[in-house]
Formats: C-alpha cells, sequence, structure tokens
C-alpha cells in the first residue's frame, strides 16, 4: 500500500448513497468515495488554500507531503480560527 490519496468520501458522497438504496453499514468506502482527490501541499500558504477552498467550494481539503502522501486534512473553519487566534489581542486583567 503507498499511502497516497486515492479519494474522500464527503457528506455529499453519503448523501447521494442513501437515495440510491445503498446500506451505509455495508459499503466500502472505496465503493462511496470520490476518485482523484483534490489536496494541496503541506507548504502551501494559508490564503493559497482558502482562495483554494473558494474557487472550488470545498469546505476542507487533504493535506499531502511531497510524495502525495496524507498527512492531514484542513478545513475552513481551522483556517478561521488560525485567523482569529493570530489577529485578536489577548486581553489580560
Amino acid at each position: 500500500m503507498s499511502g497516497k490519496v486515492l479519494g474522500i468520501v464527503s457528506e455529499f458522497d453519503l448523501l447521494k448513497a442513501i437515495p440510491e438504496g445503498k446500506d451505509l453499514s455495508k459499503v466500502t468506502a472505496g465503493e462511496l468515495m470520490t476518485k482523484g482527490a483534490i489536496s494541496v501541499a503541506q507548504e502551501a500558504p494559508a490564503m493559497e488554500i482558502i482562495r483554494f477552498l473558494q474557487r472550488k467550494h470545498l469546505i476542507r481539503v487533504a493535506v499531502v507531503d511531497a510524495e502525495g502522501r496524507l498527512d492531514g486534512i484542513i478545513s475552513r473553519r481551522d483556517l478561521l480560527q488560525g485567523y482569529v487566534r493570530t489577529t485578536t489581542p489577548i486581553w489580560t486583567c
């Protein structure tokens, strides 16, 4: 096994499977996933990822290393939390 991202199962994939009559307790990730998952490199700047998510209308995206192996997943919320933490002054009494 290469460890490379082959696809991703999203809420959309699950919601599509239900009306098709698929039993979610019996199907595999490989049967449900969207193949050819979109990903970003570990080194991608946050602003580049934000623009990418907006352009592709994504909520989250896989983060891969130089060999294409999954390192994690970053979401809009992760980026927003990072922004708030770095731009909001912390008040102390």
